[in-house]
């Protein structure tokens, strides 16, 4: 080899191990490879991690496979390696250097989740909420989540804030996150059938698509999701994505106005004072403003001040 270096003889593996890191860190992939393989001929679990790792590292003299990677992972994990273990399994979930298997996947979460490792209890969460390699099972799924964003896993603190209720109004900045809104979205969840309408709406993670936006509302909405029925309502009232039609939109804005949605009504108290799908009516336009401001809703309160 063109670049070899002197490897001296009498370090540890954990030695061996950092100044790989050391060669990775400066882009010297070849480099790192060869202080790699001696700690492996020592055992080193990490070597082995490392060594799979290098496969995804671009290096058109000596290509390296995901096949590669997959066999220098199996190495590892089968030595206890968590680490080693969470790729593995994402190999398999990824069908990356070996066949699809959300059994094996599961498997291999499973084992680097019971050491700590935070990646895989996320994806073991997902595993259990989309019944991949294991029956589905929410709760299961929430605990691992809650275990994951203990660590602070943003995904799982973000996913949990939509799964609980509370605001998720954050932008989606993981393609992996988009993917598993979707995936939940067209397993029938309204929570995510909200928020994947709302991508569409805003551009969050894709192209505006207001059409798009309106079918994943109207999804949630016929659930009975009083923010989806809020945003069904505004896109009629816009004539976003679908015609303008006033009926519609107050009809919307109603089903979670009554359900206590403050924005809805706020909204429905506009469309009273409008005559905007509803015959006009101060007083009930009145009545809705203080449901809203009544909750803290400032636009209510600002509305009421004005009559």
């Amino acid at each position: 080899m063109g670049n070899d270096i002197v490897i001296p003889p009498d370090l540890s593996p954990e030695e061996y191990v950092q100044m790989g890191d050391n060669a990775i860190d400066g882009d010297r992939i070849e480099e790192a490879v060869q202080w790699y393989l001696k700690a492996v001929e020592l055992g080193s679990a990490k070597a082995m991690l490392r060594m799979g790792n290098c496969c995804f590292c671009t290096d058109v003299d000596n290509p390296r496979t995901e096949k590669e990677a997959v066999q220098w992972y199996r190495k590892a994990a089968e030595l206890g390696e968590p680490a080693a273990q969470y790729n593995l399994a994402d190999c398999y979930y990824m069908g990356l250097g070996v066949d699809k298997d959300y059994a094996e996947a599961f498997k291999w979460f499973s084992r680097s989740a019971e050491q700590g490792n935070v990646d895989a209890q996320y994806s073991l969460a997902d595993c259990y909420y989309f019944g991949e390699g294991v029956p589905e099972d929410e709760d299961e799924a929430t605990r691992y989540y809650r275990l994951a964003a203990e660590q602070g896993h943003s995904d799982a603190i973000y996913w949990l804030g939509i799964y609980d209720g509370a605001d998720d109004d954050a932008f989606i900045d993981s393609v992996r996150m988009l993917q598993r809104i979707r995936k939940a979205a067209q397993k029938g969840d309204h929570r995510a059938q909200r928020m994947l309408g709302d991508c569409y709406n805003y551009g969050d993670g894709v192209e505006i698509d207001y059409a798009e936006a309106v079918k994943w509302y109207r999804l949630a909405a016929e659930q009975g999701n009083a923010d989806a029925q809020n945003e069904l309502g505004d896109s009629y009232y816009l004539g976003d994505g679908v015609e303008e039609d006033g009926v519609e939109a107050a009809r919307w804005y109603r089903l979670a106005a009554e359900q206590g949605h403050p924005a809805a009504q706020y909204n429905l108290g506009i469309c009273y004072s409008l005559g905007v799908g509803v015959p006009m009516d101060e007083t009930e336009a009145v009545k809705w403003y203080r449901l809203a401001a009544e909750q803290g809703y400032e636009a209510a309160q600002k509305a009421l001040q004005k009559l």
